[in-house]
């Protein structure tokens, strides 16, 4: 999920949406996205997503391995 905290752009499978202030974006993880800027302004986003593995329940399943 991102969430366009000054308004921005994101490419979502090669097509460019404008995202207002405050506005959200939630994509599925294999989704093909990427954050642009096509102006002189500075944006900035939060990103925020959950891991690919382990429960609400037991958050502690997900291991990064070395």
């Amino acid at each position: 999920m991102f969430v366009a905290t000054t308004g921005g752009q994101i490419s979502i499978e090669g097509d460019v949406y404008d995202v207002p202030e405050r506005g959200v974006v939630r994509v599925y993880p294999d989704t093909v996205r990427t954050l642009c800027n096509h102006t002189a302004e500075t944006h900035v986003w939060l990103a925020l997503g959950a891991p690919p593995v382990g429960t609400v329940d037991n958050f502690g399943d997900y291991v990064v391995e070395e």
